[in-house]
């Protein structure tokens, strides 16, 4: 049994934990800005309880205050400063980071190359077309060559975080980019059936992969097949203007160039630069 003096040494124990928690969730909130404080994370309990603590309770409770005490118990702030777990912050770097290593090692080679009838490289519509601060809510990204660089501040809460590891975990799988392109042309052809332009629809559907994936996000492409589909559904219900013959037009000479367009884009690459440290020395 637990003497009187003993008892109480596992309760003073307890309070000095109490407040070196306290201690190090005032520092979380000046230096990384986010309130631990009174959310499900922070461990403490009223000081007052501690008092009726049998031996076991206070032993429990120092091991929970000395869990939080942890150098790996750490906390980033959501877009309302409240605590997202560190550790879960840090896979979801790690994930983007592959996701952006990939992205920029396919996207790197295109950057450059002029786009048809814009004016603009690659890189200059992806930038313009792309916000460089990702919404707090939104998942990942829709375009496989845009890199994502979030901050904790840019995420609505520790849910919303888990929703964006699953995402980029399906993105990374070597089998999302099929279903996706497969859902690309779906939609294409779906809109294909009411436009009615079989030598458009062949070109296309002679395009490998990678030729579509190019024309699908890269350039207006799809812009200007939903306008031909909004166009020929005016007219199925007769509820055409004025404007809209010429705006056909004027999509499907954009979308015929730019399927060329992708068809020759491999000739356009730029090579990767090697990597440094991976040449060898002559004589070697």
């Amino acid at each position: 049994m637990v003497s009187k003096a003993e008892l109480e040494a596992k309760r003073e124990l307890a309070k000095n934990r109490h407040r070196a928690v306290g201690k190090k969730i005032s520092r979380l909130k000046q230096t990384n800005e986010v309130r631990v404080g009174g959310t499900k994370y922070d461990p403490r309990r009223e000081l007052k309880k501690l008092e009726r603590y049998t031996a076991r309770q206070l032993d429990a409770y120092v091991r929970e205050l000395d869990s939080f005490m942890k150098r790996d118990t750490q906390f980033v702030p959501d877009s309302q400063r409240r605590p997202m777990k560190g550790n879960q912050w840090k896979q979801y770097k790690e994930l983007e980071k592959q996701y952006n290593n990939r992205a920029t090692s396919e996207y790197a080679p295109l950057a450059d190359i002029p786009l048809p009838h814009t004016g603009m490289t690659v890189g200059e519509r992806m930038s313009m077309m792309t916000p460089d601060h990702p919404q707090a809510g939104n998942p990942s990204v829709n375009n496989p060559y845009k890199t994502v660089q979030r901050k904790p501040t840019n995420v609505a809460g520790a849910k919303k975080l888990n929703d964006l590891i699953k995402d980029l975990k399906k993105r990374l799988d070597s089998r999302f980019e099929a279903k996706e392109l497969k859902r690309a042309r779906d939609e294409f052809s779906q809109m294909m059936a009411k436009i009615n332009m079989p030598d458009m629809e062949k070109a296309v559907n002679g395009l490998t992969p990678s030729d579509f994936k190019n024309l699908w996000y890269l350039t207006s492409f799809a812009t200007d097949i939903s306008i031909m589909y909004e166009v020929s559904m005016a007219l199925i219900s007769d509820k055409d203007k004025p404007w809209h013959s010429d705006a056909f037009d004027n999509a499907v000479a954009d979308a015929m160039v730019q399927i060329d367009w992708a068809k020759n884009l491999d000739k356009q690459r730029k090579p990767l630069a090697p990597k440094k440290g991976n040449r060898r020395k002559r004589g070697k």
